[in-house]
């Protein structure tokens, strides 16, 4: 489910995905290198970014949106998406990622729209971690990374984290 509580239904294993800005981030963390096949300007430009994520995989990622992504991308650009035909796509609440035209289009083509809480507080970045881990899922039998596991443990250290703060207060 995403986090408009629609049930989504994605391939076994999930290997390419579009997603800008936060969503982009947190799908690279826990789905390897090479997930991502499109994503924002702002994301792919960043220094922190073409750091963290120094890897032929980031590299190869198109640019499909200007700026932030939070803004539907241009026809041509979308035209381009579909050829890439990714796993799935992700917009994040109260974003415009996507137009309505656009989803549609994919929903056509039977590409999954996943939706992410804007990750604007410790429960949205855990609930966002949770879904995108349960949206690649276990790919370490293809040389992947097992995403759901690693969600978890993200989770369960952030809460550990959190609770250290709070009990020295």
């Amino acid at each position: 489910y995403d986090a408009n509580g629609n049930q989504i239904y994605l391939p076994e294993h999930t290997t390419k995905v579009a997603a800008t800005g936060s969503a982009a981030l947190i799908f690279q963390m826990f789905g390897g290198n090479e997930i991502l096949c499109a994503s924002n300007a702002d994301f792919l430009d960043n220094n922190l970014t073409q750091t963290v994520f120094q890897d032929e995989g980031i590299a190869k990622t198109e640019k499909l949106w200007d700026g932030d992504g939070n803004s539907p991308m241009d026809a041509t650009a979308f035209e381009r998406l579909l050829a890439l035909y990714p796993d799935c796509c992700v917009g994040i609440s109260g974003k415009n990622t996507f137009s309505e035209e656009q989803i549609q289009t994919l929903k056509d083509n039977d590409i999954p729209y996943l939706v992410l809480p804007d990750c604007s507080s410790a429960y949205n970045i855990d609930t966002a971690v949770q879904i995108a881990g349960q949206a690649i899922g276990d790919n370490s039998d293809i040389g992947g990374l097992d995403a759901a596991k690693l969600a978890e443990e993200f989770i369960a250290y952030e809460e550990k984290l959190t609770k250290e703060v709070i009990s020295k207060h």
